[in-house]
């Protein structure tokens, strides 16, 4: 059993990482975002290991909100060289708003 990410409302850190759990060498990988106020966020994910498949999103100072608070899911659109293309996701994380 996985447990799903806990970030808070205001913060920049730690960025949101994953695994689309295959080879990415040569890929381009767009991070898709629904929030639970039902906003959609694509942009760019960051190969952090490509033999791996592993990535990571930087958060951005408009992304975790409280207006963002609850259960929001990401998916990975993988655009391999060759230009085929995988979806992989959707995969929980959770927004908290800050106690003070």
């Amino acid at each position: 059993m996985s447990t799903v990410p806990t970030f808070t409302a205001a913060d920049t850190a730690p960025p949101l990482t994953g695994s689309v759990g295959c080879d990415v060498t040569g890929a381009t990988l767009e991070a898709h975002i629904r929030w639970a106020d039902a906003t959609i966020t694509s942009r760019a994910a960051t190969v952090t290991d490509a033999a791996m498949g592993t990535w990571s999103l930087a958060w951005q100072p408009t992304d975790l909100t409280s207006a963002r608070v609850g259960t929001a899911r990401v998916e990975i659109q993988v655009t391999y060289a060759d230009s085929t293309i995988q979806t992989v996701g959707p995969a929980p994380f959770t927004v908290r708003d800050q106690i003070a």
